[in-house]
């Protein structure tokens, strides 16, 4: 048996409107943190050929990168390297050095590393300095 404010665990029969809508119960909508405007992905499941619906997620454009199969995998390396202890630590100025020697830093710039958390990437800023 649900409790209040637990999505209703049997099937409601809901009806399709006039122009294709479909109003969710109140009590679904409250459950899931449904609100006016929120989008959902709509798509048929080929196996019991029913519907599916979940929220959109939306990831700003210039956001898009972290999100690539390649990246993704990178970050899957840092941290099993992290984790089995593949790591070191630099200074400043071996950090810019190791930089400069791949040519991705030009002479003259000055770089600030903040670690914000184990869990998420550095910070890098490269700040180009006269």
């Amino acid at each position: 048996m649900s409790t209040p404010g637990d999505p209703p665990t049997r099937p409601i029969r809901v009806s399709v409107g006039k122009e294709g809508r479909v109003t969710l119960p109140a009590r679904m909508r409250e459950a899931l943190h449904l609100e006016e405007g929120t989008q959902l992905e709509v798509e048929v499941d080929p196996d019991s050929g029913g519907l599916r619906l979940r929220p959109a997620i939306t990831v700003p454009r210039d956001h898009a990168w972290a999100y690539t199969t390649k990246h993704l995998a990178q970050l899957a390396r840092a941290r099993t390297d992290a984790r089995e202890g593949r790591t070191a630590e630099l200074g400043e100025e071996e950090m810019l050095e190791l930089l400069r020697s791949r040519e991705q830093v030009p002479k003259g710039t000055k770089i600030r590393i903040t670690v914000v958390d184990e869990d998420i990437p550095m910070d890098e800023e490269a700040d180009q300095h006269d």
